[in-house]
């Protein structure tokens, strides 16, 4: 029950950031519906995969293939303002894991990182097998955290999260924790002006 209320709670807090960039599209564009139309079609899709609530664990292709949507309709709105690149053998497709496990992550990276930079920058999304687990590593070159802040992060991970503007993450970080155990969950690194990384590790199913 816990999990699905998480579940729910993310779902919203995720239509309302695309939604918005959708309504920025709308307003920019007069006779020309078919980056729209592109965008809306992405959603849709999306929407689909995120509101199947028969399905919480899925093969890491899927999750990869509806993240890919999501970034599409962010490149519309932010346009040049970033890079993604993803590093990964295809090996990993086929283990299971935690549906919208990366979505949150790269918003937390585009919202809190590249966008209050200010500057064009990058986001590297690597994928890894070390012995029995998959590693997910969502990386970039944003704005980076004071030593403070980041303490009062990581403090405040195992907290209400609904106090935070950083629900995408604390929310990714308890329903690992409910999927996989309590020693699992999200680990945050970061240095002002560098950058931030988010590592995730899963036991392979």
């Amino acid at each position: 029950m816990e999990f699905t209320a998480l579940q729910s709670q993310l779902n919203p807090h995720f239509l309302f950031n695309t939604l918005e960039t959708i309504n920025w599209k709308a307003i920019s564009i007069t006779h020309k519906p078919s980056v729209l139309n592109t965008m809306v079609e992405n959603l849709a899709d999306i929407l689909k995969y995120s509101l199947d609530g028969h399905h919480r664990m899925v093969i890491l292709q899927m999750e990869i293939k509806y993240t890919k949507s999501y970034i599409d309709i962010q490149k519309v709105r932010y346009a040049d303002q970033f890079q993604l690149i993803w590093e990964y053998n295809e090996e990993v497709h086929k283990y299971h894991v935690m549906k919208l496990i990366l979505q949150p992550l790269i918003e937390n990276s585009l919202y809190h990182g590249i966008r209050e930079k200010g500057t064009p920058g990058l986001i590297k999304i690597k994928i890894r097998i070390i012995q029995s687990h998959l590693t997910l590593s969502i990386i970039d070159n944003g704005l980076g955290m004071k030593p403070e802040k980041l303490s009062e992060l990581r403090a405040n991970l195992d907290k209400n999260y609904e106090k935070s503007k950083h629900i995408g993450l604390y929310n990714t970080h308890k329903r690992l924790k409910l999927t996989y155990g309590e020693q699992y969950g999200v680990v945050v690194r970061s240095k002002f002006g560098w950058g931030t990384a988010v590592h995730i590790s899963i036991p392979i199913h």
